[in-house]
């Protein structure tokens, strides 16, 4: 998998395009440079892990589902790990990583 593409409801941003609101044709998500091998969802979030471990995190964040350190939302992905994961699952308002 290299490209993430998205579409559907985005009233937390999890679709990751930097902004609110539905998208109604499949798009890329900016901000993911390297190749993704992995892709996860929550109830209203998202997270992508690329090919050198790393983990990216956008959408809903009331519950700290995101692992930031806060509950802002975020409509891009943000740098969660910076390597070494080997595997992401999510569930409806959290985040699992494998080393």
């Amino acid at each position: 998998m290299r490209d993430v593409n998205f579409w559907g409801t985005n009233t937390n941003g999890q679709l990751g395009n930097g902004s609110v609101g539905g998208i109604e044709l499949p798009s890329l998500v900016p901000g993911l440079s390297t190749k993704i091998i992995d892709i996860a969802a929550g109830a209203a979030f998202s997270a992508a892990l690329d090919e050198f471990g790393a983990v990216y995190v956008w959408g809903s964040n009331d519950h700290g589902q995101l692992g930031l350190g806060d509950l802002s939302d975020r409509s891009s992905p943000s740098n969660l790990v910076g390597g070494g994961i080997r595997k992401i699952v999510a569930g409806n308002d959290h985040i699992l990583l494998m080393r």
